[in-house]
């Protein structure tokens, strides 16, 4: 809980809207949520993969995020996915880049990489094992 999700973001921008229950009764921030329930989100926290190599690659989170050559977000985490070999990224992303298969450069200490939106499960996206 501490580098995806923040005191600025919201659990709908975090894709975790169904933990959130507006009928409980007052509580801090719960106009904001109602608002962005009803309006929809400006930006959605997305998963990316770096797309020319599987080679480990160091992310510490706050990497600068372009799309063509405008700076869109940072980096909120990220890490090496060894059972599918690649390089895994969260970002927040503007809603309107926020479409699987958009693409994206990655300003990585060691040069800048293209990392693409993927799907939020990289392993067993159709739950087979889970189901077998």
């Amino acid at each position: 809980f501490t580098v995806d999700i923040t005191p600025t973001t919201t659990p709908y921008e975090a894709g975790l809207g169904f933990c959130v229950d507006l009928d409980k009764g007052d509580f801090i921030g719960r106009e904001a949520l109602v608002k962005q329930k009803a309006e929809g989100v400006t930006r959605k926290l997305c998963t990316l993969v770096l797309t020319n190599t599987e080679d480990f690659k160091q992310i510490y989170g706050g990497e600068a995020v372009y799309h063509g050559e405008t700076l869109v977000t940072r980096v909120r985490s990220g890490g090496y996915g060894f059972t599918v070999k690649k390089n895994i990224l969260y970002a927040y992303l503007p809603i309107e880049l926020a479409k699987r298969g958009e693409r994206f450069t990655i300003e990585l200490i060691e040069g800048n990489l293209e990392a693409e939106v993927t799907a939020n499960v990289l392993y067993d996206p159709k739950s087979e094992k889970l189901k077998s």
